[in-house]
């Protein structure tokens, strides 16, 4: 499972998490969801004008977290709220607890997370392996997805 082998190493990585936060826009919202695989970090970002909008969730690459969309949030936030994720397994500050070893692991625990948002539609948006996650999201759990949009996305050619 994913973790860091010291306590100085951790905690290097989440001061320069934190810092590399510092250059996206204050979250509205951040909490830890509880899923069957662990608990993943969310943020909410949002502008007071699109508030009704339907969310945007982006989920981000291998090696990567939250932190990585800074070049590109202010611009999805300027068109609706938007959630990101730390992805389970990932560098970011969510915690796996479960190994994830199929398709399916990978399906349920980010079904988990769509539960818990509060909105009954959510657009999908993800990036090399995000575009995976949510590709294989979309095919085994479509039910709260609106739209879905794969920005280079890896291993679909087993679907």
């Amino acid at each position: 499972m994913s973790g860091f082998v010291t306590n100085e190493g951790k905690q290097e990585y989440i001061n320069s998490y934190h810092e590399a936060m510092s250059y996206l826009p204050q979250p509205v919202e951040s909490k830890m969801l509880n899923t069957d695989f662990g608990k993943v970090k969310l943020y909410k970002f949002q502008k007071e004008e699109t508030p009704d909008k339907t969310p945007l969730l982006l989920l981000h690459g291998k090696g990567s977290a939250t932190p990585m969309w800074e070049a590109n949030l202010n611009d999805f936030l300027k068109h609706r709220p938007v959630y990101t994720i730390d992805l389970i397994g990932e560098p970011g500050l969510s915690i796996e607890t479960k190994r994830i070893k199929t398709n399916m692991d990978q399906a349920i625990w980010l079904k988990q997370v769509l539960e818990q948002l509060p909105e009954e539609e959510i657009n999908l948006l993800g990036l090399s392996f995000g575009g995976w996650s949510a590709a294989n999201i979309a095919i085994k759990h479509p039910e709260k997805i609106q739209t879905l949009i794969l920005v280079e996305p890896v291993y679909l050619e087993n679907y």
